[in-house]
């Protein structure tokens, strides 16, 4: 699905270019290999540069070629920001992760810095859809830019640290009533010392840690008392990879009670695990420890009796229900090593009824041991034809192909990737039917016994 807007939201940007005669490269084309990539291993303060090497070899060994087509998308053809049209905001979105994951040239700060500030009229009268274009109410031109909360996330994620000229021009250059809704909304992404919550994380992600410098910065320059009433007292990280605002801070923290998805919550807070691909991922171990409150079973045990009960939220589909299943089997998968958690998952595989079981399926792959090979003979001996040969297809996305050569350019792919990389590998050895066959294709196995062997003998 992803793949088909890409398509359609490129041939749409590429007809404007064509309409007032510019040569077009559509700057997101690259962004379909993103999530193969894994994220920077770079600390919080330093660019992040995850998408360098990609870039280099897309654009044919020029990796700046990017920034410079992005800056024209941007700048060159401004009107866009003043379009309503419902893929513009996907398409500004694309663009302005692919310039924060670019690594350190100067000119991703500068686009980003005249992005926030440009302003196009609402009414520019080009030749274009109506509802591509919001009208102004009166025949004056009104100038606006409807995308700048996007381009202010991508801004924080790229600035270089310390953000004072990001921060300066925020309090200068904007009105006290759009700073308190950018600040009220970078509070939910912040980290804060006499938060709980926060407390509980060991390892803050990328994106809390650079919020949270952010609003320090901003506070060190406001004088509006609203504004810094929201702004509040983050917790500003200095120049630690991992800071913690409170050892303790956690102790104490609720009354014991928790709810079975009580940790999704922390999953877009906590950094991605450290651990290789073939490992389990254990970024929300220390959250789920601290949540437990030493219960019986922990947080994995509860998750597990809520799947598993004679209720389970699995034979429903009542609103709300396909995001609490969702949030309960990220949660698990995030957990660590324990058996527990793959005798979970087995079962609710396999439960008489169960609405969502490629999404159980889905956590079965970020969750097996490697080899997946419990997982693969269950897949082909007990999911039904049909039923495994689209859970293939739909996995296909995902993985290392043999017969793209971009892949072979990728420095770091993704846990994902190599892990659905490494299941079509063993299923592939055990299926028979040409139709899944067919579909699998020629996955690379990832051959995780190499780097195990090296690991044994350190």
């Amino acid at each position: 699905m992803k793949s088909v807007k890409r398509m359609v939201l490129g041939i749409a940007v590429a007809w404007v270019y064509a309409c007032f005669g510019s040569e077009f490269t559509d700057p997101t084309q690259s962004t379909q290999y993103i999530d193969c990539i894994a994220p920077t291993t770079r600390p919080w303060y330093e660019p992040d540069d995850s998408l360098v090497s990609l870039h280099a070899v897309w654009w044919k060994g020029d990796s700046d070629a990017v920034i410079r087509k992005i800056k024209d998308g941007l700048l060159k053809n401004s009107f866009v920001f003043a379009w309503t049209h419902r893929c513009i905001a996907s398409w500004i979105t694309e663009i302005s992760e692919t310039l924060y994951r670019r690594g350190d040239s100067p000119e991703i700060t500068n686009i980003l810095h005249q992005s926030l500030l440009v302003q196009t009229n609402l009414n520019c009268g080009i030749a274009l859809p109506p509802d591509w274009i919001k009208k102004a109410p009166d025949p004056d031109s009104i100038k606006t830019n409807l995308y700048r909360d996007i381009i202010l996330h991508a801004y924080i994620m790229a600035s270089p640290v310390p953000m004072t000229f990001l921060a300066e021009t925020v309090v200068k250059e904007f009105s006290a009533g759009q700073r308190k809704a950018w600040y009220a909304a970078a509070t939910e992404k912040a980290l804060y010392g006499d938060s709980w919550e926060d407390c509980l994380i060991d390892r803050p992600s990328r994106e809390v840690l650079r919020y949270s410098h952010f609003l320090n910065r901003a506070k060190a320059l406001e004088t509006d008392p609203e504004c810094l009433r929201v702004i509040g007292n983050p917790f500003d990280p200095g120049r630690e990879a991992f800071p913690t605002p409170a050892p303790d801070g956690g102790k104490g923290a609720g009354d014991g009670r928790v709810a079975p998805n009580g940790a999704a919550r922390f999953i877009p807070r906590v950094a991605p695990t450290a651990r290789p691909w073939h490992e389990a991922d254990d970024s929300l171990r220390f959250v789920n420890a601290r949540l437990a409150h030493g219960r019986d079973g922990g947080m994995v045990g509860l998750i597990g009796a809520e799947l598993l009960s004679q209720g389970t939220p699995l034979a429903r589909t009542s609103e709300g229900t396909p995001e609490y299943v969702a949030e309960l089997l990220d949660t698990l998968w995030r957990s660590g090593d324990s058996p527990e958690i793959t005798n979970i998952l087995h079962q609710a595989l396999l439960a008489p009824t169960n609405h969502y079981r490629e999404a159980t399926f889905r956590a079965y792959v970020m969750a097996s041991p490697v080899p997946m090979t419990v997982l693969a003979e269950t897949v082909v001996k007990e999911v039904p034809l049909e039923e495994r040969r689209a859970w293939y297809a739909r996995s296909g996305v995902k993985k290392l192909r043999a017969h793209d050569w971009i892949m072979g350019f990728i420095d770091r792919p993704s846990r994902e990737s190599l892990r659905y990389a490494h299941f079509l590998s063993r299923v592939k050895a055990l299926e028979s039917d040409p139709g899944c066959l067919r579909v699998i294709g020629n996955p690379v196995d990832p051959k995780w016994e190499c780097q195990q062997e090296r690991k044994d003998k350190k």
